[in-house]
């Protein structure tokens, strides 16, 4: 097997004495990747995600890894900056680099700094190799190809000894974002973690299948952590693993001997028939296809572990025993993924227990240093998939950081023409002009969801400056035409090239500027929120321009609908949703427009799109008719499959994971529940419940440090129960348009009414 690999992988130690009552913070970073050990104990993986003028550093503490006396410092450290090929898309890179800033301290006096300087050592890690992968799968990173022969065995222990290492070449002082004024000769600028660390905890596989070369007694056992698997020399042994679900980790695999044996592993999100993916578990006759990682066994007791997480349910096992036995004496995984916390909570009687499970995993799954669109193939965040992704994350979770980085990831991507990059961090470019306005779109909800005003005025600007960028592009009819970039809405069938809406390529796309007329109007929120009344005039009334002007030259009154562009008769579901959302369609021509989301003959929105299909049901007073169809059409699409998260499109063998399909989490808290905020930050509550069809409904939304109960059941008559926390107010609005209000020295208000 070979190690070659188009990047630099290099191993760093730094030793030093430590007394008894030691204490050392380190602030750390690395261009590209990083794992820091201390005394042989892995300690973290980083950096965050961020670009080159924002260079993530993560702030770590070992002190519950430091001994008395003597102690090592260790960094595994891989730069994808010599190469475009392969490398992971989301991690942004300069050239080769790795920084450590630490003072140890005994009490409160410091007794010695580890910063990296000339006292470190380093040594080219022969032993690691990289594989390219092809097409989509390229976009998340690269396989491993580790020779453990060529490993230094210990070289994480105080033990180890180094003296053969080379010092380490000290390049520049690192400098932080906001000391830009000092001299710096490398483009990095440094910025501290803004979210959590990562969660990390160890795990086994449900279960085992299509064992060969030995007994299946053996492989439950090793995978139990309860027995070794031995291969015999020249023999092979090779097995499935199933996590029970999609899931994100570092597979571990302990060996023991076999110097010059090899493990491969193959990741698979699911399993594949007769060359095709299957949404079945169908663990007997299924493939696993798809990208893996290889290691060569170097002999004696160790650990291969990738520098990466790793997205799979299933992963093949492939073990080959070279000239002497392998022993593989332990054989799991280290779950990873943003720690967002299951706070909410919702139960009916229409039993929808199985959406909510597969809906949370997706988001949890595409939740890391950054949302992603989908763990497996590309780990990109996405404008357009953040921006509802993030209301679904915080309305479950109650925490919005990962969402607030979102917000300044996009700023952080604005170029020269001030429009957004669709995706970002990302190494290679990319630009989608309606994710932009969907990022607009994102700072607005983020603001209205915390309350933050600080961080809407940080990124205002970029705001503006996108919004100019659609503003250049106006035609004598105040419509955008004739746009550059890609120009995708949705994965809507027949929307041709690849999810661009009619009238785009060459014309004038409905769905496009009622994107951006919806927009300015959350832009002219924003402005209205920090005391800018004058731009925010100016945005309501170039949104009401184009509203007029569609209103005239797309809507059909006749059929009572909006088609796709004013020179053509293609009519969708996301054309007519954006009318309503825009402002363009209201009163009964809202409720005209929204009676036909769900008509035959209207090419519909995918997953995706679907959750606008929502809010413009919500906006135009339809939700009760058409939420019940579009909520049975999750649940009928996940029956008679085996699927544990939610697909990127339906009937389709793209991604099965992708977070954008997860709309029912807010349905369920946002609109049947009834949860919103009646003002920035959720400081008054706004409980409306949507009945549907259902009998009852319960549930939490959490607010702040607190939750918001909601316990609502109908008969003959309507009755509710809203608990708030101390402090939070707000009104009820009954089934009848009732008013009743929550006062903010009560906890629970009760109401009832008769139905008519």
């Amino acid at each position: 097997m070979s190690t070659e690999s188009p990047f630099r992988t290099c191993f760093f130690r730094k030793t030093f004495e430590a007394p008894a009552a030691a204490s050392l913070t380190v602030n750390v970073s690395a261009d590209t990747e990083y794992v820091l050990y201390c005394n042989g104990e892995r300690v973290r993986h980083g950096p965050g995600k961020g670009d080159v003028s924002h260079q993530i550093y993560d702030e770590v503490t070992v002190d519950e890894y430091l001994e008395h006396g003597e102690n090592v410092l260790a960094a595994l450290v891989v730069s994808y900056a010599s190469s475009w090929d392969g490398g992971p898309t989301s991690r942004m890179t300069a050239t080769n680099g790795f920084v450590l800033d630490g003072v140890i301290y005994d009490t409160d006096r410091q007794v010695e700094t580890v910063h990296t300087d000339d006292s470190w050592t380093a040594k080219f890690a022969e032993g690691y190799g990289h594989e390219t992968r092809s097409g989509r799968d390229a976009l998340a990173g690269v396989d491993e190809r580790v020779d453990g022969r060529r490993i230094p065995r210990g070289w994480t222990t105080i033990d180890f000894d180094d003296d053969g290492w080379e010092t380490a070449t000290t390049m520049a002082p690192a400098v932080r974002r906001e000391d830009d004024d000092l001299w710096q000769q490398l483009p990095y600028r440094l910025v501290e973690r803004p979210i959590p660390p990562l969660e990390e905890r160890l795990e086994r596989f449900d279960a085992a299948y299509q064992v060969v070369g030995t007994d299946e007694d053996t492989v439950t056992t090793l995978r139990n952590g309860d027995g070794a698997l031995t291969v015999p020399a020249g023999e092979s042994v090779s097995f499935v693993l199933d996590a029970g679900e999609v899931t994100t980790g570092y597979p571990m695999v302990d060996v023991s001997g076999g110097h010059g044996s090899t493990v491969e592993l193959t990741y698979g999100e699911a399993l594949f028939v007769d060359g095709s993916k299957t949404p079945q578990h169908v663990p007997e006759r299924g493939d696993v296809q798809g990208h893996g990682d290889r290691y060569i066994a170097g002999g004696d007791e160790e650990r291969y572990e990738p520098v990466s997480w790793r997205a799979f349910r299933y992963v093949s096992v492939t073990i080959e025993a070279a000239a002497e036995p392998v022993t593989v004496t332990d054989l799991r995984y280290r779950f990873t993924g943003y720690p967002l916390q299951e706070r909410a909570t919702f139960d009916s009687s229409a039993g929808y227990d199985r959406l909510w499970n597969v809906a949370w995993r997706t988001v949890r799954r595409c939740s890391h240093e950054t949302f992603e669109d989908c763990p497996y193939y590309e780990q990109l965040q996405y404008a357009g998939d953040t921006q509802p992704v993030m209301r679904f994350a915080g309305y479950v979770s109650g925490d919005w950081e990962l969402g607030k980085q979102a917000v300044h990831h996009f700023d952080w991507s604005r170029d020269e023409t001030g429009l957004t990059k669709s995706r970002y961090p990302s190494r290679i470019p990319q630009k989608i002009p309606s994710w932009s306005l969907l990022w607009v779109r994102m700072v607005r909800d983020y603001w209205w969801f915390t309350g933050d005003e600080r961080t809407a005025r940080e990124v205002l600007d970029g705001v503006d400056a996108t919004l100019n960028w659609f503003y250049r592009r106006e035609n004598a009819d105040g419509l955008v035409t004739d746009l550059p970039h890609w120009k995708v809405v949705d994965w809507v069938p027949g929307w041709e090239p690849r999810g661009v809406p009619p009238g785009a390529i060459d014309g004038v796309s409905s769905v496009i500027n009622l994107q951006y007329a919806a927009v300015l109007r959350d832009a002219a929120e924003l402005h209205a929120a920090v005391g800018d009344v004058e731009k925010a005039t100016v945005y309501e009334d170039r949104a009401d321009r184009i509203c007029e002007r569609i209103n005239e030259t797309c809507w059909d009154d006749d059929r009572g609908r909006y088609r796709d562009r004013p020179d053509g008769d293609e009519v969708s579901e996301l054309g007519n949703a954006w009318a309503i959302l825009s402002g363009a369609a209201s009163g009964d021509r809202a409720k005209r427009a929204g009676k036909s989301l769900v008509e035959d003959d209207l090419a519909p929105a995918a997953w995706y799109g679907r959750y606008y299909v929502f809010r413009a049901a919500s906006e135009a007073g339809i939700y009760d008719e058409l939420a019940p169809d579009l909520l049975a059409n999750y649940a009928d699409r996940l029956e008679g499959t085996d699927l544990t998260t939610f697909p990127e499109r339906y009937d389709d063998d793209s991604s099965y994971c992708h977070a954008w399909s997860s709309a029912p989490l807010y349905e369920f808290l946002g609109e049947i529940l009834g949860v919103k905020p009646a003002a920035p930050g959720f400081e008054q509550v706004r409980i409306e419940p949507r009945l549907l069809d259902f009998d009852w409904s319960e549930g939490t939304v959490p607010v702040g440090d607190g939750d918001v109960r909601v316990a609502w059941e109908r008969d003959d008559e309507f009755s509710i129960e809203v608990e708030t926390p101390v402090g939070i107010g707000g009104e009820i609005v009954l089934p009848d348009e009732t008013i009743v209000a929550i006062p903010a020295s009560e906890e629970i208000v009760t109401a009832e009414r008769t139905l008519e």
